[in-house]
């Protein structure tokens, strides 16, 4: 399921940074598959409850964090030094290749600033929810 739309990502999150409709569209259903993976698949049904539209918000955080990796990636800053030799001497860094542990972290800290108070990210599970 996606939490938001390009309309939601430019009217209500006021977001200005991904460039077009194509380009959030991608990003939103990666950011809505990792609030899902977070959220421990809880967010779809509370999405009809969501008056406040905390899901939406939280999932344009969560792609423009994936658009700044993905434009780090490109200009090859999220990698570092690609290669570099001196002499007999080779160095060689690993490139970005999707989302790293870091990232991960810092997505996680997005969703918890935008669904705190939901429940959304307990790992605990209520007996009103299998209901």
């Amino acid at each position: 399921m996606i939490y938001a739309t390009f309309a939601d990502y430019t009217d209500i999150y006021l977001g200005r940074v991904i460039p077009s409709e194509e380009v959030f569209n991608r990003l939103s259903l990666r950011a809505s598959a990792e609030i899902d993976r977070l959220t421990f698949g809880r967010a779809a049904r509370f999405r009809l409850r969501d008056s406040e539209g905390k899901l939406i918000l939280a999932c344009c955080a969560v792609c423009e964090k994936l658009y700044a990796l993905e434009e780090a990636a490109a200009s090859g800053a999220a990698g570092g030094v690609a290669e570099e030799q001196v002499g007999d001497h080779r160095v060689k860094f690993r490139t970005w290749s999707g989302v790293t542990a870091g990232a991960r972290v810092e997505i996680a800290a997005l969703l918890e600033l935008y669904l705190f108070g939901t429940g959304l990210l307990t790992r605990s599970v209520s007996c009103l929810e299998q209901f």
